[in-house]
């Protein structure tokens, strides 16, 4: 990871997937933790670079402590952590750059023991020899392996984000995210959107046929797509309707995305001569003047200890 709480992706893989299944905020926010771990790691070979090294393996695995990981999900034991692990294996993540193919999100987890540190190694995948337990971690400090399909590797590989754009300029650095604001999350559309606008804002990003996007000043930007791209917009699989993405995908999102920095307004554009008939929606997003921190969590229900009435004596 690039630091204990912040982590970074490439915009490839910011930008361009898209989850379909049960995996909750939190699942995701433990799924990107994972991929971090990764996404900036060198695993050695000599003359491969690290995105097709993982693009020619059919899965590789980020090396976690389920310790770090319980923070990210709201819950404080680990028995709890596995319903998470079960949804992301139910998970695929569609990718965009790769024609919309589909991969699971979790291949497996399981505990594992560092054997053999190789030469010049960081403990990085590819460097280092483990055993595997065969069974899930059993302490918050045990050894645990996320193993994840090496394409979805190779996608978030910040390498990714080296080189020119098509204009000759050079890219920007790649997508830096915040653990804390990502922990803070209670609607996955909502984290989404976040982990969206952070490419969008950050530079250029290949877009989808029949999609455009255009600055409108220096921290704002706006995408205009077809409506029935909506929901890879939003890069949740699932709502069709215009009223279902209003309801379900906006308007809950809208406070937790400005408590994490982020300003999100929407416009359908309706199609010329029809009242009721929309052809594109346009989604502006734009640093806001608040400090980037984490959605605040919900209070817990007070516990209260009831106690047995007794009639007072006469």
């Amino acid at each position: 990871m690039t630091s204990p709480r912040r982590i970074a992706i490439s915009r490839r893989l910011a930008h361009g997937m898209v989850v379909d299944g049960p995996a909750t905020a939190g699942d995701l926010a433990v799924w990107l933790a994972s991929i971090g771990a990764v996404a900036t790691s060198y695993p050695r070979r000599d003359g491969v670079s690290p995105i097709d090294l993982f693009a020619m393996s059919e899965s590789d695995y980020a090396v976690m402590l389920p310790r770090d990981l319980l923070p990210l999900t709201g819950r404080d034991r680990l028995a709890l952590l596995h319903p998470t692990m079960d949804r992301l294996k139910d998970t695929q993540i569609k990718l965009l750059s790769l024609g919309k193919r589909s991969f699971p999100a979790l291949l497996d987890y399981e505990a594992m023991e560092v054997v053999a540190q190789a030469e010049g190694g960081s403990g990085t995948p590819g460097t280092c020899a483990v055993k595997w337990l065969g069974r899930p971690p059993v302490r918050t400090n045990e050894t645990a392996g996320m193993r994840m399909p090496g394409w979805i590797l190779a996608e978030a590989h910040v390498d990714n984000d080296e080189g020119l754009d098509r204009y000759g300029k050079t890219l920007p650095p790649s997508v830096l995210l915040d653990l804390d604001v990502l922990a803070g999350f209670r609607s996955k559309y909502a984290l989404m959107l976040y982990v969206r606008a952070q490419a969008w804002l950050s530079g250029w990003v290949k877009l989808p046929s029949g999609w455009s996007r255009r600055f409108v000043s220096p921290g704002r930007v706006e995408l205009r797509v077809p409506v029935p791209d909506a929901s890879m917009l939003l890069g949740i699989e699932g709502l069709k309707r215009k009223d279902d993405i209003e309801r379900l995908a906006f308007k809950p999102s809208l406070k937790e995305l400005r408590d994490a920095g982020i300003n999100v307004a929407i416009d359908w554009i309706r199609l010329p001569g029809y009242e009721r008939v929309y052809s594109h929606l346009s989604v502006t997003v734009a640093h806001s003047n608040r400090a980037e921190t984490a959605a605040p969590a919900p209070k817990r229900p007070r516990k209260v200890k009831l106690s047995p009435r007794v009639a007072r004596a006469a």
